[in-house]
Protein backbone atom coordinates (compact mmCIF):
# COMPACT_ATOMS: atom_id res chain seq x y z
CA UNK A 1 0.00 0.00 0.00
CA UNK A 2 1.34 3.41 -0.94
CA UNK A 3 2.19 5.84 1.83
CA UNK A 4 3.51 9.32 2.45
CA UNK A 5 3.21 11.98 -0.22
CA UNK A 6 2.19 9.47 -2.89
CA UNK A 7 -1.21 9.03 -1.25
CA UNK A 8 -4.01 11.34 -2.29
CA UNK A 9 -6.91 12.47 -0.13
CA UNK A 10 -9.82 10.07 0.23
CA UNK A 11 -13.06 11.02 -1.50
CA UNK A 12 -16.64 10.03 -0.90
CA UNK A 13 -19.45 9.30 -3.27
CA UNK A 14 -21.98 12.01 -4.10
CA UNK A 15 -24.54 12.56 -1.37
CA UNK A 16 -27.24 11.50 -3.86
CA UNK A 17 -25.81 7.99 -3.45
CA UNK A 18 -28.01 7.71 -0.38
CA UNK A 19 -31.07 7.93 -2.63
CA UNK A 20 -29.88 5.57 -5.38
CA UNK A 21 -28.44 2.96 -3.05
CA UNK A 22 -31.61 3.07 -0.96
CA UNK A 23 -33.82 2.59 -4.02
CA UNK A 24 -31.74 -0.39 -5.16
CA UNK A 25 -31.96 -1.95 -1.70
CA UNK A 26 -35.72 -1.45 -1.64
CA UNK A 27 -36.07 -3.20 -4.98
CA UNK A 28 -34.32 -6.21 -3.53
CA UNK A 29 -36.92 -6.33 -0.76
CA UNK A 30 -40.06 -5.85 -2.86
CA UNK A 31 -40.68 -9.58 -3.11
CA UNK A 32 -40.42 -10.15 0.67
CA UNK A 33 -42.80 -7.20 1.12
CA UNK A 34 -45.38 -8.76 -1.21
CA UNK A 35 -45.06 -12.18 0.44
CA UNK A 36 -45.37 -10.67 3.89
CA UNK A 37 -48.40 -8.61 2.90
CA UNK A 38 -50.17 -11.62 1.38
CA UNK A 39 -49.34 -13.81 4.35
CA UNK A 40 -50.88 -11.28 6.72
CA UNK A 41 -53.91 -10.72 4.52
CA UNK A 42 -52.85 -7.12 3.93
CA UNK A 43 -53.44 -6.16 7.57
CA UNK A 44 -49.78 -5.51 8.30
CA UNK A 45 -48.70 -4.31 4.86
CA UNK A 46 -47.96 -0.80 6.13
CA UNK A 47 -45.82 -2.23 8.94
CA UNK A 48 -43.88 -4.40 6.51
CA UNK A 49 -43.37 -1.39 4.21
CA UNK A 50 -42.10 0.77 7.08
CA UNK A 51 -39.64 -1.92 8.20
CA UNK A 52 -38.32 -2.39 4.67
CA UNK A 53 -38.00 1.37 4.11
CA UNK A 54 -36.08 1.80 7.38
CA UNK A 55 -33.83 -1.16 6.66
CA UNK A 56 -33.07 0.13 3.14
CA UNK A 57 -32.29 3.60 4.45
CA UNK A 58 -29.90 2.23 7.08
CA UNK A 59 -28.10 0.09 4.48
CA UNK A 60 -27.80 3.09 2.16
CA UNK A 61 -26.29 5.24 4.92
CA UNK A 62 -23.93 2.41 5.89
CA UNK A 63 -22.80 1.91 2.26
CA UNK A 64 -22.31 5.65 1.78
CA UNK A 65 -20.03 6.09 4.79
CA UNK A 66 -18.21 2.78 4.17
CA UNK A 67 -17.12 3.64 0.59
CA UNK A 68 -13.96 5.68 -0.06
CA UNK A 69 -11.59 6.06 -2.97
CA UNK A 70 -8.39 7.95 -3.65
CA UNK A 71 -5.75 8.42 -6.35
CA UNK A 72 -2.23 7.23 -5.55
CA UNK A 73 0.75 7.72 -7.81
CA UNK A 74 0.30 4.47 -9.74
CA UNK A 75 -3.14 3.14 -8.83
CA UNK A 76 -6.72 3.84 -7.92
CA UNK A 77 -7.42 2.75 -4.34
CA UNK A 78 -10.94 1.77 -3.28
CA UNK A 79 -11.79 1.15 0.40
CA UNK A 80 -15.06 -0.44 1.53
CA UNK A 81 -16.41 -1.50 4.90
CA UNK A 82 -16.56 0.08 8.35
CA UNK A 83 -16.03 -2.93 10.59
CA UNK A 84 -14.40 -5.32 8.12
CA UNK A 85 -12.40 -3.08 5.81
CA UNK A 86 -11.30 -4.08 2.33
CA UNK A 87 -8.75 -2.05 0.36
CA UNK A 88 -8.38 -2.70 -3.36
CA UNK A 89 -5.52 -1.25 -5.44
CA UNK A 90 -6.24 -0.99 -9.18
CA UNK A 91 -3.17 0.02 -11.25
CA UNK A 92 -3.96 2.70 -13.82
CA UNK A 93 -2.28 0.76 -16.64
CA UNK A 94 -4.54 -2.26 -15.91
CA UNK A 95 -7.81 -0.36 -16.18
CA UNK A 96 -9.57 -1.19 -19.45
CA UNK A 97 -12.96 0.50 -19.22
CA UNK A 98 -14.48 3.34 -17.27
CA UNK A 99 -18.16 3.06 -18.09
CA UNK A 100 -20.78 5.55 -16.95
CA UNK A 101 -24.57 5.25 -17.00
CA UNK A 102 -26.98 8.15 -16.52
CA UNK A 103 -30.70 7.56 -16.37
CA UNK A 104 -33.20 10.40 -16.02
CA UNK A 105 -32.78 10.59 -12.24
CA UNK A 106 -28.98 10.60 -12.54
CA UNK A 107 -29.11 13.46 -15.02
CA UNK A 108 -31.43 15.44 -12.74
CA UNK A 109 -28.83 15.30 -9.93
CA UNK A 110 -25.85 15.69 -12.28
CA UNK A 111 -24.32 12.33 -11.34
CA UNK A 112 -23.51 9.00 -13.00
CA UNK A 113 -23.11 5.38 -12.04
CA UNK A 114 -19.48 4.45 -12.77
CA UNK A 115 -17.85 1.08 -13.31
CA UNK A 116 -14.10 0.50 -13.40
CA UNK A 117 -13.12 -2.67 -15.24
CA UNK A 118 -9.89 -4.56 -15.80
CA UNK A 119 -9.24 -7.84 -17.57
CA UNK A 120 -9.70 -9.95 -14.45
CA UNK A 121 -13.23 -11.15 -15.23
CA UNK A 122 -16.81 -10.24 -16.11
CA UNK A 123 -17.46 -8.36 -12.86
CA UNK A 124 -16.15 -4.78 -12.58
CA UNK A 125 -13.29 -4.08 -10.17
CA UNK A 126 -15.19 -1.16 -8.67
CA UNK A 127 -18.75 0.16 -8.93
CA UNK A 128 -19.38 3.69 -7.72
CA UNK A 129 -23.03 4.56 -7.24
CA UNK A 130 -22.90 7.54 -7.78
CA UNK A 131 -20.23 10.13 -8.72
CA UNK A 132 -20.65 13.76 -9.78
CA UNK A 133 -19.75 14.41 -13.41
CA UNK A 134 -16.67 16.47 -12.57
CA UNK A 135 -15.36 13.57 -10.45
CA UNK A 136 -15.95 11.22 -13.39
CA UNK A 137 -13.96 13.55 -15.67
CA UNK A 138 -11.16 13.68 -13.08
CA UNK A 139 -11.08 9.87 -12.90
CA UNK A 140 -10.68 9.57 -16.65
CA UNK A 141 -7.95 12.20 -16.55
CA UNK A 142 -6.09 10.40 -13.77
CA UNK A 143 -6.26 7.06 -15.56
CA UNK A 144 -5.10 8.61 -18.84
CA UNK A 145 -2.14 10.28 -17.12
CA UNK A 146 -1.33 7.09 -15.19
CA UNK A 147 -1.27 5.01 -18.37
CA UNK A 148 0.99 7.54 -20.09
CA UNK A 149 3.36 7.62 -17.12
CA UNK A 150 3.54 3.82 -16.99
CA UNK A 151 4.20 3.57 -20.75
CA UNK A 152 6.85 6.30 -20.58
CA UNK A 153 8.56 4.68 -17.62
CA UNK A 154 8.63 1.31 -19.41
CA UNK A 155 10.00 2.69 -22.69
CA UNK A 156 12.38 5.36 -21.36
CA UNK A 157 13.55 3.64 -18.19
CA UNK A 158 14.91 6.21 -15.74
CA UNK A 159 14.57 9.03 -18.28
CA UNK A 160 11.67 11.33 -17.50
CA UNK A 161 9.13 11.73 -20.29
CA UNK A 162 6.55 14.52 -20.67
CA UNK A 163 3.27 13.65 -18.98
CA UNK A 164 0.20 13.43 -21.21
CA UNK A 165 -3.06 14.94 -20.08
CA UNK A 166 -6.55 14.86 -21.47
CA UNK A 167 -6.02 18.44 -22.65
CA UNK A 168 -2.93 17.52 -24.70
CA UNK A 169 -4.34 14.34 -26.25
CA UNK A 170 -6.60 15.22 -29.21
CA UNK A 171 -10.06 13.70 -29.52
CA UNK A 172 -11.25 12.54 -32.95
CA UNK A 173 -14.83 11.66 -33.86
CA UNK A 174 -14.85 8.34 -35.73
CA UNK A 175 -18.60 7.80 -36.08
CA UNK A 176 -21.76 9.78 -35.43
CA UNK A 177 -25.19 8.31 -36.15
CA UNK A 178 -28.06 10.59 -37.04
CA UNK A 179 -31.77 9.75 -36.92
CA UNK A 180 -31.80 8.21 -40.42
CA UNK A 181 -29.01 5.76 -39.61
CA UNK A 182 -30.59 4.90 -36.27
CA UNK A 183 -33.90 4.17 -38.00
CA UNK A 184 -32.09 1.79 -40.35
CA UNK A 185 -30.28 0.19 -37.39
CA UNK A 186 -33.56 -0.43 -35.56
CA UNK A 187 -35.24 -1.76 -38.68
CA UNK A 188 -32.37 -4.18 -39.30
CA UNK A 189 -31.73 -5.29 -35.71
CA UNK A 190 -35.43 -5.91 -34.98
CA UNK A 191 -35.24 -5.86 -31.18
CA UNK A 192 -38.95 -5.16 -30.90
CA UNK A 193 -39.70 -8.89 -30.68
CA UNK A 194 -38.12 -9.02 -27.21
CA UNK A 195 -40.41 -6.24 -26.03
CA UNK A 196 -43.46 -7.97 -27.54
CA UNK A 197 -42.61 -11.27 -25.82
CA UNK A 198 -42.13 -9.48 -22.49
CA UNK A 199 -45.48 -7.67 -22.86
CA UNK A 200 -47.32 -10.88 -23.79
CA UNK A 201 -45.76 -12.64 -20.83
CA UNK A 202 -47.02 -9.92 -18.50
CA UNK A 203 -50.51 -9.95 -20.06
CA UNK A 204 -50.90 -13.70 -19.75
CA UNK A 205 -50.23 -13.44 -16.02
CA UNK A 206 -53.30 -11.20 -15.56
CA UNK A 207 -56.54 -12.91 -16.51
CA UNK A 208 -58.75 -9.89 -17.15
CA UNK A 209 -56.07 -8.23 -19.35
CA UNK A 210 -55.65 -11.42 -21.35
CA UNK A 211 -59.42 -11.66 -21.90
CA UNK A 212 -59.64 -7.97 -22.82
CA UNK A 213 -56.79 -8.17 -25.36
CA UNK A 214 -58.08 -11.36 -26.97
CA UNK A 215 -61.61 -9.93 -27.23
CA UNK A 216 -60.32 -6.75 -28.89
CA UNK A 217 -58.26 -8.79 -31.38
CA UNK A 218 -61.25 -10.99 -32.19
CA UNK A 219 -63.54 -7.96 -32.66
CA UNK A 220 -61.15 -6.51 -35.25
CA UNK A 221 -60.72 -9.70 -37.26
CA UNK A 222 -62.52 -10.00 -40.61
CA UNK A 223 -65.79 -11.95 -40.35
CA UNK A 224 -64.50 -14.83 -42.46
CA UNK A 225 -61.51 -15.24 -40.14
CA UNK A 226 -63.63 -15.03 -36.96
CA UNK A 227 -66.19 -17.48 -38.39
CA UNK A 228 -63.45 -19.90 -39.35
CA UNK A 229 -61.90 -19.61 -35.94
CA UNK A 230 -65.18 -20.29 -34.16
CA UNK A 231 -66.02 -23.15 -36.51
CA UNK A 232 -62.87 -24.96 -35.48
CA UNK A 233 -59.95 -26.40 -37.34
CA UNK A 234 -61.85 -29.42 -38.62
CA UNK A 235 -64.36 -27.32 -40.58
CA UNK A 236 -62.29 -24.41 -41.88
CA UNK A 237 -58.59 -25.07 -41.55
CA UNK A 238 -57.61 -22.93 -44.55
CA UNK A 239 -59.40 -19.83 -43.28
CA UNK A 240 -57.85 -20.19 -39.84
CA UNK A 241 -54.34 -20.64 -41.22
CA UNK A 242 -54.76 -17.71 -43.58
CA UNK A 243 -56.07 -15.55 -40.77
CA UNK A 244 -53.15 -16.54 -38.57
CA UNK A 245 -50.79 -15.68 -41.43
CA UNK A 246 -52.33 -12.21 -41.76
CA UNK A 247 -51.99 -11.64 -38.03
CA UNK A 248 -48.37 -12.78 -38.10
CA UNK A 249 -47.65 -10.40 -40.99
CA UNK A 250 -49.13 -7.44 -39.13
CA UNK A 251 -47.29 -8.47 -35.96
CA UNK A 252 -43.97 -8.55 -37.81
CA UNK A 253 -44.58 -5.09 -39.24
CA UNK A 254 -45.51 -3.76 -35.81
CA UNK A 255 -42.38 -5.30 -34.30
CA UNK A 256 -40.22 -3.57 -36.92
CA UNK A 257 -41.79 -0.21 -36.16
CA UNK A 258 -41.33 -0.77 -32.43
CA UNK A 259 -37.70 -1.73 -33.00
CA UNK A 260 -36.95 1.48 -34.89
CA UNK A 261 -38.50 3.60 -32.13
CA UNK A 262 -36.52 1.68 -29.53
CA UNK A 263 -33.29 2.25 -31.49
CA UNK A 264 -33.98 5.99 -31.69
CA UNK A 265 -34.36 6.10 -27.90
CA UNK A 266 -31.61 3.67 -26.90
CA UNK A 267 -28.93 4.86 -29.36
CA UNK A 268 -29.87 8.54 -29.53
CA UNK A 269 -26.94 10.74 -30.61
CA UNK A 270 -24.57 7.76 -30.86
CA UNK A 271 -21.02 9.11 -31.02
CA UNK A 272 -17.77 7.14 -31.20
CA UNK A 273 -14.60 9.10 -30.52
CA UNK A 274 -10.93 8.28 -30.11
CA UNK A 275 -8.66 9.96 -27.59
CA UNK A 276 -5.16 8.59 -27.55
CA UNK A 277 -5.44 4.82 -27.15
CA UNK A 278 -9.05 4.90 -25.98
CA UNK A 279 -12.34 4.56 -27.83
CA UNK A 280 -15.36 6.17 -26.20
CA UNK A 281 -18.97 5.48 -27.19
CA UNK A 282 -21.75 7.74 -25.91
CA UNK A 283 -25.44 7.18 -26.58
CA UNK A 284 -28.95 7.22 -25.12
CA UNK A 285 -31.90 9.61 -24.88
CA UNK A 286 -33.32 8.93 -21.40
CA UNK A 287 -30.49 6.73 -20.08
CA UNK A 288 -27.17 8.15 -21.24
CA UNK A 289 -24.37 5.58 -21.43
CA UNK A 290 -20.64 6.23 -21.82
CA UNK A 291 -18.39 3.23 -22.50
CA UNK A 292 -14.59 3.39 -22.78
CA UNK A 293 -12.57 0.73 -24.61
CA UNK A 294 -8.73 0.79 -24.82
CA UNK A 295 -7.74 -0.20 -28.35
CA UNK A 296 -4.77 -2.24 -27.15
CA UNK A 297 -7.12 -4.40 -25.05
CA UNK A 298 -9.28 -5.51 -27.97
CA UNK A 299 -9.27 -9.30 -28.33
CA UNK A 300 -11.49 -9.91 -31.37
CA UNK A 301 -13.13 -7.79 -34.06
CA UNK A 302 -16.42 -8.94 -35.62
CA UNK A 303 -18.18 -7.56 -38.70
CA UNK A 304 -21.91 -8.42 -38.87
CA UNK A 305 -24.16 -8.21 -41.92
CA UNK A 306 -27.81 -9.22 -42.02
CA UNK A 307 -29.90 -9.33 -45.21
CA UNK A 308 -31.00 -5.71 -44.83
CA UNK A 309 -27.44 -4.67 -44.06
CA UNK A 310 -26.36 -6.03 -47.42
CA UNK A 311 -29.42 -4.55 -49.14
CA UNK A 312 -28.51 -1.04 -47.97
CA UNK A 313 -24.70 -1.47 -48.08
CA UNK A 314 -24.36 -1.34 -44.32
CA UNK A 315 -22.63 -3.40 -41.64
CA UNK A 316 -22.28 -3.49 -37.85
CA UNK A 317 -19.08 -3.77 -35.85
CA UNK A 318 -18.50 -5.34 -32.43
CA UNK A 319 -15.34 -5.98 -30.44
CA UNK A 320 -14.60 -8.08 -27.37
CA UNK A 321 -12.18 -7.14 -24.64
CA UNK A 322 -10.82 -9.13 -21.73
CA UNK A 323 -13.26 -8.75 -18.87
CA UNK A 324 -15.46 -6.60 -21.08
CA UNK A 325 -18.75 -7.22 -19.31
CA UNK A 326 -20.83 -4.27 -18.25
CA UNK A 327 -23.88 -3.51 -16.19
CA UNK A 328 -26.94 -1.42 -16.65
CA UNK A 329 -28.17 1.36 -14.42
CA UNK A 330 -29.53 -1.11 -11.88
CA UNK A 331 -26.27 -2.98 -11.59
CA UNK A 332 -27.48 -6.06 -13.42
CA UNK A 333 -25.38 -7.72 -16.10
CA UNK A 334 -25.79 -6.21 -19.54
CA UNK A 335 -24.23 -6.90 -22.88
CA UNK A 336 -21.89 -4.24 -24.21
CA UNK A 337 -23.34 -2.34 -27.15
CA UNK A 338 -21.98 -2.49 -30.67
CA UNK A 339 -18.88 -0.43 -31.33
CA UNK A 340 -20.67 0.62 -34.52
CA UNK A 341 -24.38 -0.33 -34.45
CA UNK A 342 -24.52 0.54 -38.15
CA UNK A 343 -21.93 1.86 -40.59
CA UNK A 344 -21.73 2.23 -44.37
CA UNK A 345 -19.49 -0.41 -45.93
CA UNK A 346 -17.41 2.32 -47.58
CA UNK A 347 -16.57 3.77 -44.15
CA UNK A 348 -15.85 0.38 -42.58
CA UNK A 349 -12.16 0.07 -43.72
CA UNK A 350 -11.31 3.45 -42.17
CA UNK A 351 -12.82 2.41 -38.81
CA UNK A 352 -11.06 -0.97 -38.93
CA UNK A 353 -7.79 0.88 -39.56
CA UNK A 354 -8.28 2.74 -36.28
CA UNK A 355 -8.60 -0.59 -34.46
CA UNK A 356 -5.88 -2.49 -36.33
CA UNK A 357 -3.90 -0.46 -38.90
CA UNK A 358 -2.69 -3.51 -40.84
CA UNK A 359 -6.02 -5.35 -40.99
CA UNK A 360 -7.44 -5.64 -44.52
CA UNK A 361 -10.46 -7.87 -45.12
CA UNK A 362 -10.91 -7.04 -48.81
CA UNK A 363 -9.31 -9.62 -51.06
CA UNK A 364 -8.92 -12.26 -48.33
CA UNK A 365 -8.56 -15.86 -49.56
CA UNK A 366 -11.18 -17.95 -47.78
CA UNK A 367 -10.60 -21.67 -47.33
CA UNK A 368 -13.93 -23.54 -47.78
CA UNK A 369 -15.37 -26.32 -45.57
CA UNK A 370 -15.69 -29.99 -46.55
CA UNK A 371 -17.61 -30.50 -49.85
CA UNK A 372 -20.30 -32.45 -47.97
CA UNK A 373 -20.79 -29.82 -45.24
CA UNK A 374 -24.19 -28.76 -46.64
CA UNK A 375 -25.36 -32.40 -46.70
CA UNK A 376 -24.37 -32.79 -43.03
CA UNK A 377 -26.40 -29.73 -42.08
CA UNK A 378 -29.44 -30.87 -44.08
CA UNK A 379 -29.39 -34.28 -42.39
CA UNK A 380 -29.44 -32.63 -38.98
CA UNK A 381 -32.40 -30.46 -39.99
CA UNK A 382 -34.26 -33.45 -41.42
CA UNK A 383 -34.51 -35.05 -37.98
CA UNK A 384 -36.28 -32.00 -36.54
CA UNK A 385 -38.57 -31.70 -39.57
CA UNK A 386 -39.77 -35.28 -39.11
CA UNK A 387 -40.40 -34.70 -35.39
CA UNK A 388 -42.32 -31.43 -35.96
CA UNK A 389 -44.40 -32.86 -38.80
CA UNK A 390 -45.32 -35.95 -36.81
CA UNK A 391 -46.33 -33.80 -33.87
CA UNK A 392 -48.45 -31.41 -35.97
CA UNK A 393 -50.22 -34.07 -38.07
CA UNK A 394 -52.86 -35.04 -35.44
CA UNK A 395 -53.95 -31.37 -35.18
CA UNK A 396 -53.79 -30.10 -38.78
CA UNK A 397 -54.13 -33.31 -40.77
CA UNK A 398 -52.89 -33.15 -44.35
CA UNK A 399 -51.74 -29.57 -43.83
CA UNK A 400 -48.73 -31.12 -42.10
CA UNK A 401 -47.38 -32.01 -45.56
CA UNK A 402 -47.44 -28.32 -46.56
CA UNK A 403 -45.70 -27.38 -43.33
CA UNK A 404 -43.06 -30.06 -43.90
CA UNK A 405 -42.50 -28.85 -47.48
CA UNK A 406 -41.84 -25.29 -46.30
CA UNK A 407 -39.43 -26.54 -43.63
CA UNK A 408 -37.58 -28.71 -46.14
CA UNK A 409 -37.12 -25.81 -48.55
CA UNK A 410 -35.87 -23.62 -45.72
CA UNK A 411 -33.46 -26.34 -44.52
CA UNK A 412 -31.98 -26.76 -47.99
CA UNK A 413 -31.54 -23.01 -48.53
CA UNK A 414 -30.08 -22.56 -45.06
CA UNK A 415 -27.60 -25.44 -45.38
CA UNK A 416 -26.37 -24.35 -48.81
CA UNK A 417 -26.15 -20.70 -47.82
CA UNK A 418 -24.35 -21.47 -44.58
CA UNK A 419 -21.88 -23.85 -46.27
CA UNK A 420 -21.25 -21.31 -49.03
CA UNK A 421 -20.35 -18.60 -46.51
CA UNK A 422 -18.39 -20.83 -44.11
CA UNK A 423 -14.61 -20.50 -44.21
CA UNK A 424 -11.39 -19.27 -42.65
CA UNK A 425 -8.54 -17.08 -43.86
CA UNK A 426 -5.02 -16.27 -42.72
CA UNK A 427 -4.48 -12.51 -42.65
CA UNK A 428 -0.83 -12.10 -41.74
CA UNK A 429 -0.57 -12.73 -38.01
CA UNK A 430 -4.34 -13.11 -37.66
CA UNK A 431 -6.97 -15.77 -38.14
CA UNK A 432 -10.38 -14.85 -39.55
CA UNK A 433 -13.48 -17.04 -39.35
CA UNK A 434 -16.70 -16.37 -41.21
CA UNK A 435 -20.09 -18.06 -40.86
CA UNK A 436 -23.82 -17.50 -41.14
CA UNK A 437 -26.53 -17.56 -43.77
CA UNK A 438 -28.96 -14.67 -43.43
CA UNK A 439 -26.83 -13.15 -40.67
CA UNK A 440 -23.21 -13.31 -41.83
CA UNK A 441 -20.34 -12.71 -39.42
CA UNK A 442 -16.58 -12.32 -39.91
CA UNK A 443 -14.50 -12.49 -36.71
CA UNK A 444 -10.77 -11.72 -36.59
CA UNK A 445 -8.30 -12.53 -33.80
CA UNK A 446 -4.57 -11.83 -33.70
CA UNK A 447 -2.27 -14.73 -32.85
CA UNK A 448 -1.00 -12.83 -29.80
CA UNK A 449 -4.55 -12.79 -28.39
CA UNK A 450 -5.13 -16.54 -28.73
CA UNK A 451 -5.05 -18.38 -25.41
CA UNK A 452 -5.80 -21.89 -26.67
CA UNK A 453 -6.49 -23.86 -29.85
CA UNK A 454 -8.54 -27.06 -29.96
CA UNK A 455 -8.99 -29.80 -32.56
CA UNK A 456 -12.31 -31.64 -32.25
CA UNK A 457 -14.11 -34.56 -33.90
CA UNK A 458 -17.60 -35.76 -33.09
CA UNK A 459 -18.91 -39.25 -33.95
CA UNK A 460 -20.45 -37.92 -37.18
CA UNK A 461 -17.24 -36.02 -38.00
CA UNK A 462 -15.23 -39.25 -37.84
CA UNK A 463 -17.73 -41.04 -40.10
CA UNK A 464 -17.54 -38.31 -42.75
CA UNK A 465 -13.84 -37.40 -42.51
CA UNK A 466 -14.51 -33.98 -40.98
CA UNK A 467 -13.27 -32.09 -37.93
CA UNK A 468 -13.53 -28.69 -36.25
CA UNK A 469 -10.98 -26.18 -34.97
CA UNK A 470 -11.68 -23.71 -32.14
CA UNK A 471 -9.67 -20.87 -30.68
CA UNK A 472 -10.29 -18.97 -27.45
CA UNK A 473 -9.23 -15.48 -26.38
CA UNK A 474 -9.47 -13.67 -23.08
CA UNK A 475 -12.58 -11.79 -24.17
CA UNK A 476 -14.70 -14.75 -25.24
CA UNK A 477 -15.14 -16.55 -21.94
CA UNK A 478 -16.83 -19.90 -22.48
CA UNK A 479 -17.67 -19.11 -26.13
CA UNK A 480 -14.84 -20.00 -28.51
CA UNK A 481 -14.47 -19.16 -32.19
CA UNK A 482 -15.15 -22.38 -34.08
CA UNK A 483 -14.62 -23.47 -37.68
CA UNK A 484 -16.71 -26.68 -38.17
CA UNK A 485 -17.06 -29.13 -41.08
CA UNK A 486 -13.42 -28.92 -42.21
CA UNK A 487 -11.71 -31.81 -44.00
CA UNK A 488 -9.75 -33.68 -41.34
CA UNK A 489 -6.36 -32.98 -42.92
CA UNK A 490 -7.11 -29.26 -43.28
CA UNK A 491 -8.29 -29.11 -39.68
CA UNK A 492 -5.08 -30.75 -38.43
CA UNK A 493 -2.98 -28.30 -40.45
CA UNK A 494 -4.94 -25.29 -39.21
CA UNK A 495 -4.80 -26.48 -35.61
CA UNK A 496 -1.03 -26.99 -35.84
CA UNK A 497 -0.55 -23.54 -37.35
CA UNK A 498 -2.62 -21.78 -34.68
CA UNK A 499 -1.14 -23.77 -31.79
CA UNK A 500 2.40 -23.12 -33.04
CA UNK A 501 1.73 -19.42 -33.60
CA UNK A 502 0.22 -19.08 -30.12
CA UNK A 503 3.33 -20.68 -28.61
CA UNK A 504 5.76 -18.53 -30.58
CA UNK A 505 3.88 -15.25 -30.11
CA UNK A 506 4.06 -13.51 -26.72
CA UNK A 507 0.59 -13.10 -25.23
CA UNK A 508 -0.43 -9.46 -24.74
CA UNK A 509 -3.46 -7.86 -23.14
Amino acid sequence: MSSGPEEGPERRLHVASLLFIGINRMRELVFPLIVGGLASGGRRLALFAAVIFTFSLLRAVWSFFAYRYRYDEHDLVVRTGLIFRNVRHIPYNRIQNIDAVQNVAHRFFGVARVQVQTGSGKEPEATMNVLPLDALAEMRERVLVGRADAAAAFEAGPTLAPIATAATVPSTTLLHLGPRELLLAGLIENRGMALIVAALGAITQIDFLEELVLRRIEDRLPDWVSDGWRAGLDENVGAVLLGVGVLVLFALLFVRVLSTVWALIRLHDYTLTRQGDDLRAEYGLFTRVTATIPIRRIQTISVHQRILHRRWSRAALRVTTAGGGSSNADGKSAEREWLAPIIHVEALPALLEQLDPSLVLAGATWEPPHPRAATRMMRGSAVWIVILTAGAAPFVGWWAIAIASVLVVRAVLRARGHARNLGFAMLGDRIAFRHGWLHQVITVARFERIQSSMFGQSFFDRRTGMASVSVDTAGLGATALTMPYLPREDALTLHGTLAGAAVRTPFTW
